[in-house]
């Protein structure tokens, strides 16, 4: 992709263009791995005017199974030209995994999951970092019987810094969501309820505080 601004020629610091290549691949049943996939991809973002700067943009995905448990997990890598020089530059890692399964039980499918992963930004010219650990847990249920599905996850999640608060930040998410006989004409309806608890600790602890949220309602597509 590439495009420009200053097409009316009226901007005082001249035009800019930017050129934002990507390339990617998939790799289907990587080291002999019957349900396994990889993505990989690499993306350039440059913009050019009396200076230029430039980004890149690494990403790794694997996806298997192994016995009951679907594993997915992620690996990004981005530097960041904040400057448009060498001495201004900013590095980001991302790192996630997750295991999750389905279980029949009678009427019930139960699908329980566990997510782990990171985050951290080094920046060179503040020479300061910050890093971020989540872990949550997760259990669906559907009852197709009932038309009912519900997810329960929560977790905790924790930042790190070189400069300001640390902080930490105890989650939680409740969901449900059912489609009564009187809806089931109507093929996208279904009534929600929705829940959100976020728990927040800062090293200076008057910055502490607790959002919640309760959210019901109907959704109704013709």
């Amino acid at each position: 992709m590439w495009y420009r601004n200053n097409l009316e020629r009226q901007k005082a610091d001249g035009t800019t263009h930017y050129y934002k290549p990507e390339f990617g691949v998939t790799i289907k049943n990587p080291f002999g791995r019957q349900y396994a996939t990889t993505d990989i991809s690499y993306k350039l973002s440059r913009s050019h005017n009396n200076t230029s700067k430039t980004d890149h943009v690494m990403n790794l995905n694997y996806r298997d199974r192994f016995g009951p448990f679907d594993f997915d997990g992620n690996l990004g890598y981005t530097s960041y030209d904040t400057k448009g020089t060498s001495r201004s530059k900013s590095y980001e890692l991302t790192y996630n995994g997750s295991l999750s399964s389905r279980h029949t039980l009678g009427d019930y499918i139960l699908k329980p999951s566990f997510y782990l992963g990171g985050w951290s930004l080094r920046n060179e010219l503040e020479d300061n970092s910050d890093i971020i650990y989540e872990y949550s847990l997760g259990l669906g249920l559907e009852i197709p019987k009932y038309n009912l599905t519900s997810d329960l996850k929560f977790g905790m999640n924790k930042l790190e810094k070189d400069v300001g608060d640390d902080s930490q930040k105890a989650f939680g998410s409740f969901s449900i969501y059912y489609k009564p006989k009187f809806l089931e004409k109507l093929k996208y309806s279904m009534l929600y309820l929705r829940a959100y608890i976020n728990d927040y600790k800062f090293t200076t602890g008057s910055n502490n505080f607790r959002e919640t949220s309760i959210i019901f309602g109907l959704n109704i597509e013709i």
